[in-house]
C-alpha cells in the first residue's frame, strides 16, 4: 500500500510538518517495525508539481514511536541550501508501508501563503489590520495576530502577518487517526479547510 503525496500546489499550503505519535494499544507493535531509527529525504512529484519530502521513524527512551515527515512545495524551497536527496521516494514508501494499520494521535501544522487581495474587506482579519494606535507620538499598526481556535474541531491555532502584498501564517491541528494511504492526504485537507474557512471566510464541507 502506498502513501499518497498530497498535491500541495492545490491548496493554500507551502509547507507542512505531520508529526505522529503511534497509540498505546499499537506501541508494542511499531516498536518492532521503527525500532532502527530511519532518515529519509527524497523528492516526489504530483504531476508535473514537485515536492521535497522526508520521513524519520525512531523509537524515543520512554519506547513512545514518532514518525515525522515534512513535505514542501519545492518550487517556493531555496535548492542552493537544500542537502542533497540521499533516497528514492520507494524507500519512503517502503518504511512508511511498515507503519500502515497502526493507530496514531496526529499532531500536524502547515504554513500557507495568499495574496491579501483574497482576504475579505470586511471580514475579521482585514478589520483587525485596520486597527492603530498612538504612543510617545508613536503610530502603531496591527499587522499579524495569534488565534486559538474553539469549537471542538480539529484545528487549535492559527497565526497571520501582513508581508507585502501577501499574509504568511501557520495553522496547526491534532487529531486522531489511523496511519494509512491517505492519511497525509486527509491532514492536509483539515489544514486547507480551516485557511479557507477563517482566513478567506469561505463556506466549507465539515472538517475531519
Amino acid at each position: 500500500m502506498t502513501t499518497r503525496i498530497p498535491n500541495l500546489y492545490k491548496t493554500h499550503l507551502v509547507v507542512v510538518s505531520f508529526c505522529s505519535f503511534v497509540a498505546d494499544k499499537d506501541k508494542k507493535q511499531a516498536q518492532v517495525l521503527a525500532k532502527v531509527p530511519v532518515e529519509i529525504d527524497c523528492e516526489a512529484s504530483t504531476g508535473k508539481s514537485k515536492h521535497r519530502v522526508s520521513l524519520g521513524a525512531s523509537v524515543d527512551s520512554d519506547k513512545d514511536v514518532h514518525v515525522h515527515v515534512d513535505l514542501a512545495r519545492l518550487d517556493l524551497l531555496d535548492k542552493g541550501a537544500l542537502p542533497p536527496k540521499q533516497n528514492t521516494l520507494s524507500d519512503w514508501n517502503s518504511t512508511l508501508d511498515k507503519l500502515h494499520g497502526l493507530s496514531i494521535r496526529l499532531r500536524v501544522v502547515g504554513n500557507y501563503r495568499i495574496p491579501w487581495k483574497s482576504v475579505p474587506e470586511e471580514g475579521l482579519i482585514q478589520s483587525l489590520s485596520d486597527l492603530s494606535a498612538e504612543a510617545g507620538g508613536l503610530t502603531m499598526s496591527l499587522k499579524g495576530a495569534d488565534f486559538e481556535i474553539g469549537g471542538g474541531g480539529p484545528c487549535t491555532n492559527l497565526t497571520w502577518s501582513k508581508r507585502g502584498e501577501f499574509i504568511r501564517g501557520e495553522i496547526f491541528a491534532r487529531f486522531e487517526t489511523v496511519l494509512s494511504d491517505s492519511y497525509l492526504e486527509d491532514a492536509v485537507k483539515v489544514l486547507d479547510q480551516g485557511i479557507r474557512r477563517l482566513v478567506l471566510e469561505e463556506k466549507v464541507d465539515n472538517e475531519k
